[in-house]
């Protein structure tokens, strides 16, 4: 009797494509160190580089990241650009308007909330993230102004140095809130992430 041969598992089907895969596809763009001197080899396409939807960088095939703005290459289907963008000019002007009355920048908070995750690994994330900060962050020195006036008030009077030193932590307040404000949209005017805090 001949031995009985042993039955074989299937593999294991390939993983399923991305539409990043298909941005990255290796026929689309060659990369530039696999072809030698910038010649194509038989059989493959030239290669080229590409623009950046974000800032406008040049990115190599051989990297899925700009090397101007670290933002990944953005598969078909994610929303564009220029829309997120336009949003968190939105957040930026919602929040300038809370200079007036505060409702606005409330408005602006769940529009950051909201739009944060479509900006994921894009420059704008950085932005969603600025203005989110710069409302809490405005939110607890008014508390802490709020504090300060309600503690002088109450032993101090309604004086000079009951309301001076709140008036103080107010003004730093709305000082450091504009100087958030303008540096968040001269950055998303450059077309940059806001990097430092």
């Amino acid at each position: 009797m001949p031995p009985r041969e042993k039955p074989v598992a299937p593999a294991d089907p390939p993983p399923a494509r991305t539409p990043l895969d298909a941005a990255l596809e290796p026929t689309a763009l060659v990369r530039a160190d696999a072809v030698g001197e910038g010649e194509p080899q038989p059989g493959e396409p030239a290669a080229e580089s590409a623009t950046c939807p974000f800032c406008g960088g040049e990115v190599t095939p051989r990297d899925d990241r700009c090397p101007r703005c670290a933002a990944k290459v953005v598969p078909p289907g994610v929303k564009p650009i220029e829309d997120m963008r336009g949003k968190a000019r939105t957040v930026y002007v919602m929040q300038a308007l809370a200079l007036l009355c505060g409702f606005p920048a409330l408005l602006g908070l769940a529009m950051a909330y909201g739009n944060r995750g479509d900006a994921r690994d894009t420059w704008l994330d950085s932005h969603f993230d600025w203005q989110i900060d710069t409302f809490w962050g405005v939110f607890y020195f008014w508390l802490c102004g709020m504090a300060v006036l309600f503690v002088g008030d109450h032993f101090l009077g309604d004086g000079l140095l009951g309301h001076g030193p709140a008036t103080l932590v107010m003004f730093a307040a709305g000082a450091w809130y504009i100087a958030r404000l303008v540096k968040g949209w001269t950055r998303l005017s450059d077309g940059d992430p806001v990097t430092d805090y």
